[in-house]
């Protein structure tokens, strides 16, 4: 086991390893103009970076560029320009706000993503605690669109309270094109709905003078159904004798099921999350002598789960093949349940049955996974899963182990 699970933290490592070897074509805008095309290290940013590294050719010399350092650079269709501004920095999720109205304002040379860009210029800028600032290009500079959540107290009563300053100044900004009034007024601060306005302005109202729109990534959904075996270890601790073990027979049953797996955008395509509904069937027994050996004793269960399994994979590609990696969690719910112990006298051959009680509908459990995919719809996958088991009783727990082989089609 420890070493299956090193194996996926070698695969998952390689994200570290890799992520500063993306030198992709683009250029860069000095101070004075000139635009200078070669290599940029592309990160695929989630927010905005500090810095940028560029290569005059792909192996070539690396230089860092700082924001006060260049005027703008671009690379796979990310725009960044260069601009001093402020940017707000107070927390907004709701659970964290704090009675404050006033705005937390910092300031700094910055990279800001462009958004749109042309006679009307929408940009952001992203902090490293996920906090989005948004800017339009307003006069010869980039402007803040005011945005701030805090609590208040009114009629003895705490809520959260927003200013919504940016609303005013999207309409002044767009007070040539009335039709927009309404966008404006439900638009939250968000780059969705502030990009769904300027994508209307640019439809209806000037759609001549867009120079720039940053390409929408979203993150990839792919279907899949699966099938193979597992084969499935079952023990009890404390239950027949205190502080024996009990192992039953290994059971060998197939396993079905279909995925949703979600690829983030932003990630290289490495990152996903794996949702799984399965299906599984464990039929095993054992026999035993409890009273000096004279009375036979045998113990048969027979359960059926439909499993829902959440795991993040990371993947990385070598041509057509891909590799990956799974860890998650597993939660069971029995269909199904039959526990039995037979005591049987052998003597005078009678048989009596009784229910051993082993009746918890619900299993918990973690999962670890490794396989192969190619031509990106045929998967192999080997997997190991470790759950809580059927036992109701806390002194007396039972424990599953299940290692599955997989074969998965993808839609």
């Amino acid at each position: 086991m420890k070493k299956y699970a090193t194996l996926i933290l070698i695969l998952f490592a390689i994200q570290n390893l890799t992520a500063q070897k993306h030198y992709l074509e683009g250029f860069i805008v000095q101070t004075d103009g000139d635009t200078i095309k070669g290599f940029i290290g592309y990160n695929n940013w989630n927010d905005n970076p500090d810095y940028v590294n560029y290569r005059s050719t792909k192996e070539g010399q690396t230089i860092k560029y700082l924001p006060y350092e260049i005027l703008a650079f671009g690379v796979n269709e990310d725009l960044f320009e260069s601009s001093f501004v402020y940017y707000e920095i107070s927390p907004r999720a709701t659970e964290i706000l704090k009675f404050n109205p006033d705005l937390q304002l910092e300031q700094k040379q910055v990279f800001l993503r462009i958004l749109y860009k042309g006679e009307k210029t929408l940009a952001l800028y992203k902090t490293h605690s996920g906090i989005d600032n948004f800017y339009i290009y307003y006069g010869d500079k980039y402007e803040l669109l005011i945005y701030k959540k805090y609590l208040q107290t009114v009629d003895e009563k705490t809520l959260a309270k927003s200013n919504k300053k940016y609303l005013g100044q999207l309409l002044i900004y767009f007070q040539k094109c009335p039709e927009l009034q309404s966008k404006i007024e439900s638009a939250s601060y968000s780059f969705q709905s502030l990009a769904n306005v300027f994508a209307f302005y640019y439809a209806k109202c000037n759609n001549k003078s867009m120079a720039y729109k940053l390409k929408e990534e979203k993150d990839v959904l792919v279907w899949s159904i699966f099938g193979g075996i597992t084969h499935q270890t079952l023990s009890f601790f404390n239950y027949m004798v205190v502080n024996e073990s009990y192992a039953m027979e290994p059971s060998l049953s197939p396993a079905i099921g279909g995925a949703l797996d979600i690829t983030f955008r932003r990630s290289f395509k490495h990152w996903s999350l794996n949702s799984e509904l399965m299906y599984t069937y464990i039929d095993t027994k054992n026999e035993s002598n409890l009273v000096s050996g004279y009375e036979s004793t045998s113990w048969i269960l027979k359960y059926s789960y439909i499993s829902m399994n959440n795991m993040f994979r990371y993947q990385y590609e070598f041509g057509k093949l891909q590799i990956f990696a799974n860890f998650g969690m597993t939660n069971g719910y029995a269909i199904s349940m039959q526990s039995i112990e037979n005591t049987t006298n052998p003597i005078t051959n009678e048989t009596k049955t009784s229910d051993m009680g082993l009746d918890r509908k619900l299993e918990f459990g973690i999962l670890y996974g490794i396989g192969g995919r190619f031509m990106k719809k045929y998967q192999f996958e080997l997997r190991y899963q470790t759950s809580s088991g059927m036992s109701p009783y806390f002194t007396a727990p039972s424990g599953i182990r299940r290692w599955f082989i997989l074969f998965s089609y993808r839609f």
